[in-house]
Parts: structure tokens; sequence; C-alpha cells
């Protein structure tokens, strides 16, 4: 085979992976999303997706010929085996992370990290009552894991549909806290005591495999004797890729 022939064949059969990985990734993407690593983002699929998906409608016709000219038997097993390679490389090229991580957590951890701060802010700035008392030092009142919904249960697979609702708690509002996007974790916020006693924890769970067996990211504080707040000296993490 001279070497223009095999460029040819090597276009052909990228052609093909591409391809396969648009069809693969769009109907995994849509209708297996406890299982396909991407992020997630409603019942919208990714822009990858879409482009990919066109673009691999064009190419899968040429491909597909050309295989078939030279053999049928040749056009099954091509087709077989890119049919693999093509669903790894489309996960791969919309979501590294989540493909070789197991999934994206950067959500949980931005999140509890400014749960953390602002609960932190809060108990440093001075808070009144109704008849104009400053009240003692606190952290803002605890709340349980939101939403309050069973995880993988919103239809999206384990992603959490967006709801205003769902953040109407005077904790999560005093800390200007809420989500307008489609999510993947439940958050919530326990505290306890006054002053030098007060100490909380902000925490997250996931269920990303909807396995029943859940991720925690959590960062605690706790004031010192001189009433200052002192915070962990990182995320504590738990089954990180649940």
């Amino acid at each position: 085979m001279n070497p223009q022939d095999k460029r040819r064949t090597l276009v052909e059969w990228l052609s093909v992976v591409v391809a396969l990985a648009a069809v693969a990734g769009f109907v995994l993407a849509s209708l297996w999303r406890g299982w396909y690593p991407v992020h997630c983002h409603g019942g919208t699929p990714l822009w990858t997706e879409r482009f990919l998906c066109g673009t691999g409608l064009v190419c899968v016709a040429y491909a597909a010929h050309r295989l078939h000219v030279r053999g049928p038997i040749a056009a099954v097993l091509g087709l077989a085996a890119v049919a693999v390679l093509g669903t790894l490389a489309f996960a791969i090229v919309s979501n590294p992370h989540g493909f070789l991580h197991g999934r994206e957590t950067s959500e949980s951890t931005q999140n509890v990290g400014a749960r953390f701060r602002g609960a932190v802010a809060y108990f440093e700035a001075e808070h009144l009552d109704a008849a104009g008392h400053v009240l003692p030092r606190q952290f803002p009142a605890s709340v349980g894991l939101t939403p309050d919904r069973p995880f993988c249960g919103d239809g999206l697979g384990w992603c959490f549909k967006a709801s205003g609702r769902d953040w109407d708690h005077p904790s999560w509002v005093a800390l200007s806290f809420a989500l307008g996007d489609d999510h993947d974790y439940k958050y919530e916020l326990v505290s306890r005591g006054t002053g030098t006693s007060a100490e909380f924890t902000a925490r997250a769970h996931g269920d990303l495999d909807c396995d029943g067996v859940y991720s925690t990211f959590e960062r605690s504080a706790s004031v010192t004797a001189a009433g200052e707040v002192r915070g962990g000296s990182g995320m504590y993490i738990d089954n990180e890729l649940e």
C-alpha cells in the first residue's frame, strides 16, 4: 500500500470513529445518564454532542460506503471495532475529567467552600433581633439536606432539577446560596452554639452512579476563646467518585 492509500485509509477510519462517537455519545448521554460520564445539564445535550452528531452523520455515510466496498464482513467487523473506540473517544473529548477521574466533583467543592466562607462572614458580622438588640455571634441556623428529594429521583439520572423553592430557607437566603441550574449534589449546614461555643459544618452529598452509596464533601469550623473562627485545614472528602 503506497503512502497516499495509507493516508486515505487513516482518514476513513477516523471518520468512522468520529461518527460513531457522536451517535453513541448522544444516545448514551440522553438515555442512560446514571452511567454515562457527562456533566449534569438537564435534558439538553452538550454542544459537543450536538456538533459531533450532526457532522458524524455525514462522515458515517462516506466511511461505511468505503468499508462496504471492501466486503460486508470487513464492514461489519470494522464498524463493531470502531463503535467501541468511538464511544471511548467521545467520552474523553466531551468530558475528560468525568471519564478519567470518575465524575465532575468541582461543583461540590466550590459550593461547600463558598458556604464555608459565607458562614464565617455571617458569624463575624453584627446581627440584631426585631427589637434592635445585638444578638450573640453565631453561625446561620442548621439546614437539612437540600433539595429534600431522593437521589436520582428527578428523572435526570443523578441530577437534581433546579428549583428556586429549594433554597428559600432563611439560612440559605442569609448566605445568598441558591442553585439556578440543574446540579449534582445535596447540601446541608449543621450549626450549634453561640459565641466561643459556636461551631458549624458545611456539607455536600452525592450519588453520581445511583447505587445508594454517597460521597461526602465537608468543611467545619469552631471559635477560639479569643472569638476568632478556626477552620479546618482543608476539605474532608469521602467516596469522592460516588
